[in-house]
């Protein structure tokens, strides 16, 4: 029914996809040009040391099925990125690592809140709010709800880098273990933003709906996400794993063109998401399309089947 809920609102509300997705790419593209700046030494030494020959001897082997090749370019990979860790590249990796991983989100928070605030006001009461009004609106708020996700964000998505590098080690040994670190590593990310989409999803819904005081947020919020985590968690799940198909079998099919409408509906709709989950756990209705409304309830209200033989 989530799912089902936040495909409804994602077409019925896609305007905003075109409104929010500028926004996002003019973020993506600062990044991208700050840190190229940071690492255009690093890409010269990448260029003189053949890493992307390297990179593409590697999924040439992959496609291919042949595992020492795959063993060998991975192997190669491993020593020239040894080799670019020793030339004292490491502090504009970190600072690399700041602008993905905390400036990025940051920006794209701020985006996040106003999305917010426009679908609370289709789904509460059918009311078409601008998207840069609700974004100046709110940029106070979003500020503060952004900055404080960065305390879990960052040494999060930190963790999450090391694992995945360290899995990656299985690359070397060619073969089925290859494939099997390639496994892992899409699985570890994909529940990795799951968790987080679980744990931080209902503090921005509950800065729009009810109260944009953070302690507010953070009770709501935190409460929100125990309550009803394996079944919020699973929602976000499913919703991430189709968008990471989808979105693979868009890009390679149309050569990445049409990503440029996947991408912005896909982060789109993790915020649509949360809403309704949100929106479900307080029993508030809303609307899903002009048209039609959902009505819910609260969690408190809401009886399991299994429990009515307690009732009868």
């Amino acid at each position: 029914m989530g799912i089902k809920n936040t495909l409804k609102i994602l077409s019925s509300n896609f305007s905003l996809t075109w409104k929010s997705g500028l926004y996002k790419l003019i973020c993506f593209a600062l990044v991208i040009y700050l840190g190229y700046q940071l690492v255009a030494p690093i890409f010269e030494s990448i260029q003189s040391q053949d890493l992307l020959g390297e990179v593409f001897a590697f999924f040439e082997g992959l496609l291919s099925f042949r595992g020492q090749q795959m063993a060998t370019a991975s192997q190669n990979i491993a020593d020239i990125i040894n080799s670019i860790m020793m030339d004292s590249y490491v502090f504009s990796i970190i600072l690399l690592f700041i602008l993905v991983f905390a400036l990025l989100p940051f920006l794209l928070g701020l985006s996040d809140m106003a999305e917010s605030d426009v679908l609370y006001g289709a789904m509460s009461c059918n009311t078409k709010i601008k998207y840069l009004a609700s974004f100046m609106g709110n940029l106070k708020s979003a500020i503060k709800v952004s900055a404080f996700k960065l305390i879990f964000t960052v040494p999060y998505s930190l963790i999450v880098f090391l694992l995945c590098f360290a899995i990656s080690k299985m690359f070397v040994f060619g073969g089925i273990v290859t494939y099997l670190g390639i496994f892992l590593v899409i699985l570890v990310v994909l529940l990795a933003i799951t968790l987080e989409r679980t744990i931080l999803g209902f503090f921005q819904a509950s800065s729009i709906v009810h109260n944009p005081k953070l302690k507010c947020i953070l009770e709501r919020g935190l409460i929100n996400t125990l309550r009803q985590f394996g079944k919020n968690f699973s929602y976000n799940f499913v919703l991430i794993v189709c968008v990471f198909f989808i979105n693979a079998f868009v890009g390679l099919y149309t050569f990445g063109v049409g990503l440029i409408v996947t991408l912005p509906a896909s982060l789109l709709s993790f915020n649509i998401l949360s809403m309704v989950l949100y929106f479900n756990a307080y029993g508030l209705n809303y609307y899903v399309t002009p048209s039609e409304v959902v009505y819910s309830k609260k969690l408190d209200e809401q009886i399991d089947i299994k429990d009515m033989k307690y009732i009868l």
